[in-house]
C-alpha cells in the first residue's frame, strides 16, 4: 500500500488540472512560433500536441496537490513547463533548441542557488554533459551516424542542475530504459526522439522527491 498526503483538498484537483491545461496549451504556442521559424509547420500535429498537455497537465496538477511548501511547488512548476516544451518539440520534430535547454539549464542552477545548492548542482551539472557529450562522440564514431543528439547533452545537464546527483542519473537510465524498450517493442527500424523519455524519467523522480511515497506491506 502506498500512503501519501495532499497539500490541498482533493476536490480542487479539477479546477487545478483545468488552469494546469490552459497553461500548457498558451506554452505549446511557443513550439509552435519554433516550427513556423523553421519553416516547419507542417509537424504540428493537434493531436500529439493535446496527448502531450493533458499528461502534463496531470504532472503539473500533482505538482501544485504536493505536501511540501508554496516556494518549492512553484519552482517545480516552472520545471514542468520548461520540460514539457522540450518534449514536446522533440517529439513533433526531432529536434531540441539550444533555447530550450540552454534556459532550462540556467534556471535548474538558479533554483539550486536558491536552495544553497548552487555548486553541488553546476558540478552534476558539468560532470553530466561532458560524460553525454563523450558518449556521443563515442557512440557517433562507432556507429558512423549521430546517436545522442546535442540537445540530448544539453536536456542531460538540465536534469542534473534541477535534480541534483543520484535523482538525475536514475531519471537518465529511467529514460533510456523506457526508450529502448519502446523501440524493441515497436522493433523500429531506426532512431527516434530520445528527449521526451528523458523528460519523463525527470518528472517521474521529480514526483518521487515531492511526495516521497511511504511503502508498506
Amino acid at each position: 500500500m502506498t500512503l501519501i498526503t495532499l497539500a490541498l483538498p482533493w476536490p480542487l484537483m479539477v479546477p487545478i488540472f483545468v488552469l494546469s491545461l490552459t497553461a500548457l496549451m498558451a506554452v505549446s504556442g511557443q513550439v509552435h512560433y519554433f516550427l513556423a521559424e523553421q519553416r516547419s509547420v507542417e509537424l504540428w500535429c493537434r493531436r500529439t500536441v493535446l496527448r502531450y498537455a493533458w499528461l502534463h497537465a496531470g504532472v503539473l496538477t500533482l505538482i501544485i496537490m504536493a505536501p511540501t511548501d508554496g516556494l518549492t511547488r512553484l519552482l517545480w512548476t516552472f520545471f514542468c513547463l520548461f520540460v514539457f516544451r522540450m518534449s514536446l518539440t522533440d517529439r513533433l520534430s526531432g529536434w531540441l533548441p539550444s533555447d530550450f535547454t540552454w534556459s532550462c539549464l540556467l534556471a535548474g542552477i538558479l533554483v539550486a542557488v536558491m536552495q544553497s545548492q548552487g555548486l553541488v548542482n553546476l558540478a552534476v551539472a558539468t560532470a553530466l554533459v561532458c560524460a553525454s557529450a563523450l558518449l556521443r562522440s563515442v557512440g557517433s564514431w562507432y556507429a558512423g551516424q549521430e546517436v545522442i543528439g546535442l540537445g540530448d547533452v544539453w536536456l542531460t545537464g538540465a536534469l542534473g542542475a534541477w535534480l541534483g546527483w543520484m535523482p538525475a542519473l536514475q531519471a537518465l537510465l529511467a529514460g533510456t530504459g523506457g526508450f529502448v524498450l519502446w523501440q524493441l517493442a515497436g522493433r523500429q527500424s531506426h532512431g527516434g526522439p530520445l528527449g521526451p523519455w528523458l523528460c519523463w524519467g525527470g518528472q517521474l523522480l521529480m514526483l518521487q522527491m515531492l511526495y516521497q511515497p511511504l511503502l508498506t506491506w
